[in-house]
């Protein structure tokens, strides 16, 4: 005699229990009855071990994208950063290049909600004011300078756009800060030389 009884998953099946006996009409009806429990639990238990294997791939995944995606901002020449949106918004995210372009710790930037504001070039805060007019949703770039940890300026050419938070429901800017003051350098080198 042989008994099969099917494991199942969301209604579909997709193995077999099969027990065989070498006694014809060895299957009594309560014994059918637990084999049939015993095979819901097996098909449970194996249902839970593929969605925990599922879930243990997908985690290994977002992991490995994330620190592509971590190392690709992170090795740009420039700084990415996310900071509530307007002038004086503090910044909420960013990237190590902070340190390599304005000789500041990020961290130490983060702490400090006034940082972006105070160490910009007082006669760039009629630029900076603008951001609060910048719409969501659509890039701007603008140039201004800032003041590096050794009192040297740099230019930076702020490129980024405004968004909402789907959570908080705050607009943030969420942008690059590049290094442009070798280009500004040569630009003045240049005008000077046609005078």
């Amino acid at each position: 005699a042989m008994i099969t009884l099917p494991l199942r998953a969301a209604g579909k099946a997709f193995g077999v229990l099969a027990i065989y006996s070498d006694q014809a009409g060895s299957f009594e009806s309560s014994e059918v009855e637990l084999l049939a429990e015993i095979a819901d639990n097996l098909a449970y238990g194996i249902t839970a071990i593929h969605a925990q294997a599922e879930s243990k791939r997908a985690t290994a995944a977002l992991q490995e994208a994330e620190a592509k995606y971590r190392q690709l901002v992170e090795m740009v020449p420039a700084i990415s950063y996310v900071a509530e949106a307007g002038a004086v918004g503090p910044f909420l995210y960013l990237s190590p290049q902070a340190k390599t372009i304005l000789g500041y710790d990020p961290a130490d930037c983060l702490e400090d909600p006034r940082f972006w504001w105070d160490h910009l070039n007082p006669e760039d805060f009629p630029i900076a004011m603008l951001e609060n007019t910048w719409e969501e949703g659509r890039p701007f770039q603008v140039e201004y300078r800032m003041r590096r940890q050794d009192g040297s300026e740099v230019w930076l050419r702020d490129e980024a756009v405004i968004v909402r938070d789907p959570v908080t429901g705050k607009r943030l800017t969420r942008g690059l800060m590049i290094d442009i003051t070798e280009q500004k350098k040569s630009d003045e080198a240049l005008r000077e030389s046609e005078e």
